[in-house]
């Protein structure tokens, strides 16, 4: 087998990631087992925040391709802890899986998680958006509405795509804020 790649895969490859900006040599790193989930009963606790989506367009981020790597971070994360997201090292205590949602649906679903997972105290939950690529459209709205309303919201601490097995591109990773 050779390992010199003809013109028309070259071509083909850089047609494929037109647009895309080169990773973080941290987010290589592949090979870090998925995490593991559990399973734990709803009990809301006092001073836990009701979760309630805002549709503030102020200081949104620019819109997102399917392929396009999301990754934010407060002031206050460490790059360790957003590295250590990226690679998967938090075990996921609650997920979400948005294929088939409409807008409403999904803003309703990740309304209700968050609001959930942080009564609960989980730190690390998973959301399958998807990448859009179904609809024939330019830009997949649910992966948009998830990066603008993730940023929206104080409880998030940090959020990145998922590792490839886990959805890659067509899923996040949150990390949330300790509630005492």
């Amino acid at each position: 087998m050779s390992k010199k790649l003809s013109d028309d895969d070259r071509a083909l490859f850089r047609q494929a990631v037109q647009g895309t900006t080169p990773l973080d040599p941290l987010n290589r790193d592949l090979s870090s087992k998925a995490p593991k989930k559990r399973s734990i009963s709803f009990k809301k606790r006092e001073n836990s925040p009701e979760i309630t989506l805002t549709h503030a367009h102020s200081a949104h981020p620019a819109t997102v391709g399917p392929l396009t790597p999301l990754s934010f971070a407060r002031n206050g994360v460490s790059s360790r802890q957003l590295s250590d997201l990226k690679r998967g090292k938090h075990p996921i205590q609650a997920s979400l899986d948005l294929h088939g949602h409409t807008l409403a649906e999904a803003e309703t679903a990740l309304s209700a998680l968050l609001t959930r997972s942080l009564g609960r105290g989980d730190r690390c939950i998973h959301v399958v958006h998807g990448k859009g690529l179904t609809r024939g459209s330019e830009t997949p709205i649910l992966k948009n509405f998830i990066n603008q309303q993730l940023r929206n919201i104080a409880e998030v601490l940090a959020f990145c795509s998922a590792e490839p097995k886990e959805g890659g591109t067509g899923a996040v990773t949150i990390l949330l804020k300790r509630i005492n």
